[in-house]
């Protein structure tokens, strides 16, 4: 079940969209708080399922979105536990190439803290990682932003962030501004207050 979330409903000048799987969750709360009133944040979160699933989401408003909006896409963790990194890359580029109307953000997979840092499983993600950056290079409207190495930014049971994880991640506006400085839209000033469950259908939070 997709959670949807919905920040600054009064009409913004811009959009910014959310989805992904469980790592995501209440992200659009903290991304929110994080962004000026310019922007209407909305997060549709898709715990645990793959890239196919979460490329898909939120369809009918991505087809909407313009140049001066942002889609952030949090995904691939299933996708390697499952031993289909490859099928999941193929999801991102299929997405980021029909995507070409709007600016797209992607976080690569998260280190997992709850296996060793040589198991089979963090060797697949640095990999798949290491591959996703290769694949964005190609496209000016697209860009990759590294989650959290820090381990104290993990919940103990080091497979999702914790609210400081969260906090940290929401507070990176780098990449957003770069993204927009790639695509030389000179009129796009972002405002930040910080530093520079049914599997089928989406479950709503806020």
């Amino acid at each position: 079940m997709t959670n949807i979330g919905r920040r600054n409903l009064k009409k913004k000048d811009c959009k910014v969209i959310l989805i992904g799987d469980s790592h995501s969750r209440e992200c659009e709360k903290k991304k929110s708080n994080y962004l000026g009133n310019s922007y209407e944040v909305t997060g549709y979160v898709n715990p645990s399922t793959g890239l196919e699933v979460i490329t898909k989401s939120a369809k009918k408003e991505n087809d909407h979105m313009t140049q001066k909006d942002v889609v952030i896409m949090c995904g691939g963790a299933n996708n390697i536990s499952k031993s289909e990194s490859i099928k999941g890359l193929k999801y991102v580029t299929q997405f980021v190439r029909n995507r070409r109307n709007t600016n797209v953000i992607i976080m690569n997979a998260p280190h997992r803290f709850d296996l060793e840092e040589s198991s089979c499983v963090n060797k697949v993600i640095k990999v798949f990682n290491r591959k996703l950056k290769r694949i964005i290079k190609g496209y000016n409207h697209t860009e990759v932003t590294d989650m959290s190495a820090n381990g104290q930014h993990y919940t103990k049971h080091g497979l999702h962030m914790n609210k400081i994880g969260k906090g940290w991640l929401n507070r990176r506006g780098d990449t957003i501004d770069k993204l927009f400085a790639n695509q030389k839209l000179a009129s796009i000033t972002l405002e930040w207050k910080g530093s520079s469950v049914n599997r089928n259908q989406p479950e709503t939070t806020g």
